[in-house]
C-alpha cells in the first residue's frame, strides 16, 4: 500500500459527521493535577523564623550546604538595596517579558550567625546573592508553543480552564498587571539590574511587593533555593528564571508561571498554578507547555533529542544494600533501616552530585528519611543536602568525565506502606470464607526510595541483603540466592546481574509456592506470594504466568530475567504494578471465578485483565524501558496491546479455530466502552505523556487503538514483526523506546508507506480515531 492510499483509507475512515478529522527526574513534568505542598516548600513564607539558625546548626550539626541553603531560604526584605528599572524586554525560550518600569526589592539571604563560621575555613561558604525579588509595575509577557503537540496542550489549557472552548491557537500573551516574583541567577540578574538606579521604595510599593510575595512566593522559592546551593558550591550559576506574573488578562489565569532552567532537558516550561480556596496547601497545576531549551534543540530531530533524555550527569553501574525493617511502636508505622553503596561513573564534569531520593515515603505521615552519613569509597564523610526529594553531594574534588565514585550511605525512615484490606465476610467459596485480614507492606518503588539517579533512565545489577521480621517473607526483584532466618527475621539474600530500574519490594505473612523449573525448555522460576486462604489456586498462577512468558518470548525475545514473582496485594485496590521481576497485583485477582462474579460482582475474567498485561511490562518497561515522560506511552500501551495479542492466541488454540480473533476483539472492545480511548475529549496525545490531562485513557486506550490502526491496515503479523523490531531495538539501544524511533521501525517493517504523518498525527497529537 502506498503512503497517500494508506493515510488516505486511515483519515477517511477516522472522519467525524460534519467536521474535519482533525483537532508529562527532577523537571515535574506531572502536568494538570493536584500538587500537595510539602512543609518544606512552604518554609519560604515565613522566613524560617520559628527556631534561631544557629541552635538548629549547632543541635543538627549541620554541614556547610545545609547552612548555605538554610540562609538561601530564611530570605528577609533587603528594602534598602531597592531599584528602580526603566522599560526593558527580556527574550526569553520562546518568548519574550517587556517590564514597563517601576520597582524591584530584592529578598536578601538570611545572614548566617559568626558562631556558625567560627574556626571554619575560608571560603567554607560560597558568597550569598539574592535569587528571588519582586518587581512591582506592569507589563507584558507572550510565549508561543515550540512544537504542534505543545500547541495542543496551550489550547487545551484554554478550554479546560473554560477561557475558550474552541481555542485554536499559537501563542498565549497577558499584559503584566501589578507586578511579579521573579526567581533567577546568573545572567538574567545582571539583566534585570541593567541600567537600575538605587533608591527607596515608597511604603504602597512595599505593601504591594510583600502581598504579590506572599501569594505565590512558596510556591516554587524552595525549589530555587536548592538549585542555588548547588550552583554555590559547583562554582557557577546556571541561569535560571522563574515568573509569577500577575496578570488581568483573563481572570483564570491570575498568576503565569513560566520557568527556565538549563540544567534540565526540558527547560522551559509554563502553566497555571492556583490554590485551592479550601485548602491553601493544595495547588492545582495546568501545564501550558514544555520544551527543550531552542539552543540545544537547535538542528536536532524529535528523535536526537529524545535519546539525550536518557544520558543524566551520571550513570549507576551496581548497588548493594543491607536492608532491616522495623516497626515504631509509638507511631505504629512500618519502616527500614538502609546501609548501602553505588557504583557511579560520570558523563560530564562536576564538583557536586545530585541524585533523587524521597524525603517521606507514601505513609501518610510526616515522618521523614535521615540520612545518617554520605561517604566516599575511602570511607570520608561528604557533606550533603537532603531536601525535596534530592540528595546533593557535596564531592571532595571536581570529578571529570569518565571518573569513578563508591558513594556509601546510611539512613532510615517510616516509609513503608501498610496497604490494608479487611477480611471478607463470606462467600460461596472456601478460598473467601477462610481469608484473614490481608495486610501488605510496601516499599514504594514509584519513589526514590535510595540514592538514584532521577527519572528512571539508569539500570544497574544489585545484591541485596533484606531482613523481615518473622513469619513475614519478602516477594522482590531479583534472585532469591538464599532464605534464611536469624532468629528475628526472615533473611532473604537477593541478587541481580541484569541491569534494571527501579527494583522492588513487597513483603506480608505470605504463603510462598514456587515451581522447579525445566531450563533446558526455557522455563523460569516462578514464585507466588498469597495471604492464608488463597493457596487453592495458586498452581494456577504459575501456570498461566510460564504461558505467557513462552508467549511473549517467542514473539518479542527471550524473558529478560531469571526469575518472576508474583504477590497478592489486599483486594479491591484495582491496579497492579510490574517492576522489575515482580508483578504485584490487587487481591481479587486471587478470588475464585465463583465468588468474583456472584459476591462481588466482578467479571470470571478478571485474571485477564492483569496478568498478561503486568507481565508484559517485563518485555515493555524493562528490556524496553522509556527515554523521557515523553516515551512511557509505550510501556503502557505495548503491555496493553500484547495483552490482548496473547490472549487472542490462546482462545484460539482453545477453540481450535486458526481464524478465532475472538479474544482480541473483546479486548478492542473494552478499549472503547470502559475507557473512551476513541473519544478526543476524554484523551491526549501519547506523547505528552503524564503531563496530558487524560493520561489513562491515552495510554490504556488510545494507543492499543491506534495500534489497532496498523493491524487492520496491514495485518496482524506485520504488527508482530513491528513490535519486535522495536522491543529489540530499544533493548540493543540502552533499553530505551524512543518515540521517534518507532518512525524508524515501522518504515523498516513496512518499506514504501512513510510513517511521519501516523506518528504526528495519531501518538504527537489527538487525531481523532473511529468510534
Amino acid at each position: 500500500m502506498s503512503r497517500s492510499a494508506f493515510f488516505a483509507a486511515l483519515l477517511t475512515s477516522l472522519a467525524l459527521p460534519g467536521a474535519a478529522a482533525a483537532q508529562c527526574a527532577l523537571h515535574d513534568h506531572s502536568g494538570s493535577g493536584t500538587r500537595p505542598m510539602a512543609q518544606d516548600q512552604r518554609e519560604i513564607d515565613r522566613g524560617d523564623a520559628t527556631e534561631d539558625l544557629i541552635d538548629v546548626a549547632k543541635r543538627q550539626k549541620k554541614s556547610s550546604v545545609q547552612v548555605y541553603f538554610d540562609a538561601l531560604r530564611g530570605v528577609e526584605w533587603a528594602v534598602g538595596e531597592a531599584y528602580r528599572i526603566e522599560s526593558k524586554t527580556l527574550d526569553l525560550a520562546y518568548g519574550q517579558v517587556t517590564l514597563s518600569g517601576g520597582w524591584v526589592i530584592p529578598m536578601k539571604p538570611k545572614d548566617v550567625p559568626e558562631a556558625i563560621l567560627k574556626d571554619k575555613p575560608e571560603g567554607w561558604l560560597p558568597e550569598h546573592d539574592y535569587i528571588i525579588a519582586v518587581y512591582v509595575g506592569d507589563g507584558s509577557f507572550q510565549y508561543e508553543a515550540p512544537n504542534p503537540t505543545e500547541r495542543w496542550a496551550l489550547n487545551d489549557a484554554f478550554k479546560q480552564l473554560k477561557i475558550d472552548r474552541k481555542s485554536d491557537r499559537d501563542a498565549i500573551e497577558v499584559t503584566v498587571d501589578g507586578g511579579a516574583v521573579i526567581h533567577l541567577n546568573g545572567r538574567w540578574r545582571e539583566l534585570l539590574e541593567e541600567g537600575a538606579v538605587k533608591g527607596e521604595a515608597d511604603n504602597k510599593t512595599l505593601k504591594s511587593a510583600k502581598q504579590m510575595f506572599n501569594a505565590r512566593a512558596d510556591l516554587s522559592g524552595i525549589d530555587y533555593a536548592r538549585k542555588q546551593t548547588r550552583d554555590a558550591f559547583e562554582g557557577k550559576e546556571r541561569g535560571f528564571l522563574g515568573l509569577e506574573l500577575a496578570s488581568k488578562t483573563y481572570k483564570a489565569i491570575p498568576y503565569l508561571s513560566y520557568s527556565y532552567d538549563p540544567d534540565e532537558h526540558e527547560a522551559v516550561e509554563i502553566g497555571v498554578a492556583k490554590r485551592y480556596a479550601l485548602n491553601r496547601d493544595v495547588v492545582n497545576f495546568r501545564t501550558m507547555g514544555a520544551w527543550v531549551d531552542p539552543v540545544v534543540a537547535e538542528g536536532k530531530t524529535d528523535g536526537e533529542l529524545g535519546r539525550m533524555a536518557t544520558v543524566w550527569e551520571v550513570d549507576a553501574s551496581h548497588y548493594t544494600q543491607d536492608m532491616t525493617v522495623f516497626r515504631d511502636p509509638d507511631y505504629n508505622e512500618w519502616g527500614m533501616r538502609v546501609q548501602g553503596s553505588a557504583d557511579f561513573t560520570f558523563n560530564e564534569s562536576r564538583k557536586t552530585l545530585r541524585l533523587a531520593m524521597m524525603n517521606w515515603g507514601e505513609t501518610g505521615s510526616d515522618r521523614r528519611v535521615t540520612v545518617e552519613w554520605i561517604k566516599d569509597g575511602a570511607g570520608n564523610n561528604l557533606e550533603f543536602l537532603h531536601h525535596g526529594f534530592e540528595l546533593i553531594v557535596k564531592l571532595p574534588k571536581e570529578y571529570a568525565k569518565g571518573d569513578t565514585l563508591k558513594l556509601q550511605y546510611k539512613f532510615a525512615g517510616l516509609f513503608v506502606d501498610t496497604i490494608k484490606q479487611p477480611k471478607a465476610d463470606g462467600g460461596l467459596d472456601q478460598n473467601a470464607t477462610n481469608t484473614v485480614d490481608i495486610i501488605n507492606y510496601r516499599v514504594p518503588n514509584d519513589y526514590p526510595w535510595y540514592p538514584q539517579v532521577p527519572g528512571h533512565v539508569d539500570s544497574y545489577s544489585f545484591d541485596w541483603t533484606l531482613r523481615t521480621p518473622k513469619p513475614m517473607l519478602a516477594a522482590t526483584s531479583g534472585m532469591l540466592m538464599s532464605l534464611t532466618d536469624d532468629g528475628k527475621h526472615n533473611v532473604h539474600v537477593i541478587k541481580e546481574d541484569v541491569p534494571v530500574s527501579f527494583p522492588a519490594i513487597l513483603f506480608g505473612r505470605f504463603a510462598m509456592r514456587e515451581n522447579q523449573p525445566d531450563f533446558s525448555k526455557g522455563e523460569i522460576k516462578i514464585r507466588v506470594f498469597v495471604h492464608p486462604g488463597y493457596e487453592k489456586d495458586i498452581d494456577s498462577f504459575i501456570e498461566e504466568a510460564q504461558s505467557i512468558i513462552n508467549y511473549y518470548s517467542a514473539v518479542f525475545g527471550p524473558y529478560p530475567y531469571k526469575e518472576l514473582d508474583l504477590a497478592q496485594m489486599p483486594g479491591f485496590f484495582g491496579y497492579a504494578q510490574a517492576p522489575a521481576g515482580l508483578v504485584q497485583m490487587t487481591g481479587e485477582v486471587y478470588l475464585s471465578k465463583t465468588d468474583l462474579v456472584n459476591v462481588y460482582n466482578r467479571p470470571a475474567t478478571l485474571r485477564d485483565y492483569f496478568i498478561p498485561h503486568e507481565i508484559g511490562h517485563e518485555w515493555w518497561g524493562h528490556r524496553a524501558g522509556w527515554g523521557s515522560y515523553r516515551d512511557q506511552w509505550v510501556s503502557e500501551t505495548m503491555a496493553e496491546y500484547s495483552a490482548a495479542l496473547y490472549i487472542e492466541e490462546r482462545d484460539r488454540r482453545k477453540s481450535g479455530d486458526p481464524n478465532d480473533t475472538s479474544g482480541y476483539d473483546d479486548r478492542s472492545i473494552e478499549w472503547k466502552r470502559q475507557r473512551k480511548g476513541h473519544v478526543q475529549d476524554r484523551t491526549s496525545p501519547l506523547w505528552m505523556g503524564g503531563r496530558g490531562p487524560h493520561y489513562q485513557s491515552s495510554v490504556y486506550a488510545r494507543g492499543p487503538l491506534v495500534m489497532d490502526q496498523l493491524r487492520k491496515a496491514f495485518g496482524r503479523e506485520a504488527v508482530l514483526k513491528v513490535m519486535y523490531l522495536y522491543n529489540n531495538w530499544a533493548h540493543d539501544h540502552g533499553g530505551h523506546a524512543i518515540t521517534d524511533e518507532f518512525l524508524l521501525i515501522l518504515e523498516k517493517a513496512l518499506p514504501g508507506v512513510g510513517f511521519q504523518d501516523f506518528i504526528d498525527n495519531f501518538i504527537k497529537l489527538n487525531e481523532a480515531l473511529p468510534e
